[in-house]
């Protein structure tokens, strides 16, 4: 046992004078202790654009108007699940803490969209004669647009020099209008909504425009792989899951279209989620200053 720590001791010694020599023998200093280290400059910033892939779902609960639980072969299913593709683009600013943590803040335009289709049984009448014309197919074709600002601060954890993993908390505000498009096919006429409704006989259009009040809040975990272009400029293939958090509201609706056939039932939208998978590239000017 005596032997082994005397040999430690010995290699301890022999590296301590090693380094001794270096220092005399290069006046401003090792190599990696200069003004030219990676860690002399901390700050980078960078730029990031990108697809995303939404995800938005909900528990749909049928019941009669007497709170008598029940199903409907409704269009208004098509809020089971929606999913779409949008843009996002933005920069961040990266400050490392040392060579494996950093502090990272984003800042990206989100131009949500998604949409979805559903066909259900509804009852054709004359908007004129109110005359029950019979019970046929009609199919709805939902879409929504919102667009937020993101600002996601995160950690970020550098395996190496390429490899890094982000997380962190999401804050997302709308901006702008947001746009709600419902579009009825195959149909006669829906007395519901005859007053707003564009279109042909055959297909009517509803659009309601107004501004987005949303704030949405989530948890961000991406991965991201560096790629050295030049000396300070990598290009980084990015990966990012975005769940949220955000709690909503539960919202009625009643299935109006099919009341003569069946009874008015009400259908009641909760747990309402929004997820998103980012597939973007970022491009990151490192040492700026």
């Amino acid at each position: 046992m005596n032997k082994i720590v005397y040999f430690i001791m010995l290699c301890l010694m022999m590296s301590m004078t090693s380094l001794a020599e270096e220092d005399v023998l290069r006046p401003e200093g090792r190599v990696g202790t200069t003004g030219n280290s990676s860690m002399d400059k901390k700050f980078a910033i960078g730029l990031e654009g990108g697809i995303s892939y939404n995800m938005f779902s909900s528990d749909l609960n049928w019941a009669t108007n007497r709170g008598t639980p029940t199903t409907a072969n409704s269009v208004y299913n098509v809020f089971d699940e929606l999913n779409g593709l949008s843009p996002h683009f933005g920069f961040f600013i990266d400050y490392s803490i040392d060579e494996t943590f950093g502090l990272q803040l984003k800042f990206l335009y989100n131009a949500l969209s998604y949409s979805g289709t559903e066909s259900g049984i509804v009852d054709f009448i004359d908007p004129e004669l109110l005359i029950y014309l019979g019970t046929g197919t009609a199919e709805l074709d939902y879409r929504e647009r919102l667009k937020f600002l993101n600002i996601d601060p995160s950690l970020r954890i550098s395996v190496n020099e390429s490899l890094y993993f982000l997380v962190g908390p999401s804050i997302n505000l709308g901006v702008g209008d947001s746009e709600l498009r419902y579009i009825f096919t195959e149909n006669e006429d829906f007395v519901t909504y005859e007053d707003n409704a564009t279109g042909d006989e055959s297909s009517k259009t509803i659009l309601l425009t107004q501004q987005n009040e949303e704030s949405w809040f989530g948890l961000n975990l991406a991965v991201g792989y560096k790629f050295v272009i030049d000396e300070n400029i990598s290009i980084a293939p990015q990966l990012t899951y975005y769940y949220g958090l955000t709690s909503y509201e539960n919202s009625s609706l009643a299935n109006d279209n099919q009341q003569i056939t069946e009874e008015e039932k009400i259908l009641t939208i909760s747990n309402k989620s929004f997820n998103q998978l980012r597939f973007s590239l970022a491009v990151w000017f490192d040492k700026v200053f």
